[in-house]
């Protein structure tokens, strides 16, 4: 080895050796790229790790671990409705040309089909009452826009929806 690589390899250990020293100081560039003396950048909130969750069979703590029940679709259902139990419920309401009756059928605590018995206009109120239930019926609620041009029978399918609920919307 030539007395110049000795002065050389001398050189690259004495660097390294600065390096780390610096590094251990706290002499090294921050997060944001800049040079600094001592400077200590604040953590970034976004890269702060999140903790963990021990799971008990990793950590062989079988008293931690709990059991939890399974909940059926209907139990979910019915937790978040304020719909009555399973059955037909009836109400009717007084439409424009008579009084519209309606059946109204909860399964699993879902509106799932409304029978309607009305004596509207051929083609305009009878049309809005089956448009109104379909509405009632997509949307779980009878908080429901009316129909323009059939505002009675409209409303007259919402309040005995309402009743045959016992219910003002939903």
């Amino acid at each position: 080895m030539t007395k110049k690589s000795k002065i050389h390899m001398g050189m690259r250990k004495t660097g390294i050796f600065i390096l780390i020293l610096i590094l251990i100081s706290g002499c090294a560039f921050n997060n944001t790229g800049h040079e600094g003396l001592g400077e200590k950048s604040q953590p970034d909130p976004e890269m702060t790790p999140t903790p963990i969750p021990v799971n008990s069979e990793v950590s062989g703590n079988s008293a931690v671990k709990e059991e939890r029940p399974v909940m059926t679709e209907a139990e979910i259902n019915r937790m978040v409705s304020k719909l009555p139990e399973d059955g037909i419920y009836y109400g009717s309401a007084d439409g424009r040309w008579g009084e519209i009756e309606v059946a109204v059928t909860i399964e699993n605590g879902l509106i799932t089909a409304i029978g309607v018995d009305q004596y509207e206009t051929p083609g305009l109120g009878d049309d809005a009452c089956d448009r109104m239930v379909k509405r009632i019926i997509e949307s779980q609620t009878t908080a429901v826009e009316t129909l323009g041009g059939a505002t009675i029978s409209s409303e007259a399918v919402i309040e005995a929806v309402n009743q045959a609920l016992n219910m003002e919307g939903k």
